[in-house]
């Protein structure tokens, strides 16, 4: 099972190297370490994936075309689609008005959590719901960082 991983060395290793494989969500995972050259803050997506370590969010962040052109190529040939480096634009799915990446416009984890207006679902009264089972089962560390907000957050006292 792959999970993400904080990014380490983006410059220097190739997508190529780091792709494991897409699923239907449009997510992808690695299993080997990547750096976040623009040394952003973590974003965590309402279901618990950490946007800034994604090729496509720091391609874009950077402004990066070679970057986009790279993980167009190699999205293209991994999940079996068509895509440009135009298409490679996202600032996260919790971005209100910014670019949203492939599934990420049509996730209903991301509806859900909007409709509710949650910072994530770790804020959600049915977490852990099945929606978010496919995530967790194919990366541990969404969910992991989810039950460390839910933690958290539920040892908060009221004031």
């Amino acid at each position: 099972m792959s999970v993400p991983v904080v990014c380490k060395g983006l410059a220097r290793t190739s997508f190529e190297d780091l792709l494991v494989r897409g699923t239907e969500y449009g997510v992808l995972f690695f299993t080997k370490p990547l750096s976040n050259p623009l040394n952003m803050e973590k974003i965590i997506a309402y279901c618990g994936l950490m946007c800034a370590e994604c090729p496509t969010f720091l391609a874009t962040q950077a402004n990066d075309d070679a970057k986009r052109k790279e993980v167009a190529e190699l999205w293209s040939k991994h999940l079996g689609v068509s895509l440009k480096p135009q298409d490679i634009n996202c600032d996260g799915c919790l971005s209100e008005q910014g670019r949203i990446f492939g599934h990420c416009k049509v996730c209903e984890i991301r509806k859900c959590a909007r409709e509710k207006k949650l910072a994530n679902c770790a804020y959600c009264d049915d977490y852990a719901c099945k929606k978010l089972d496919f995530i967790f089962n194919s990366a541990p560390a969404a969910k992991k960082t989810l039950d460390e907000i839910k933690k958290k957050f539920q040892g908060l006292s009221p004031v």
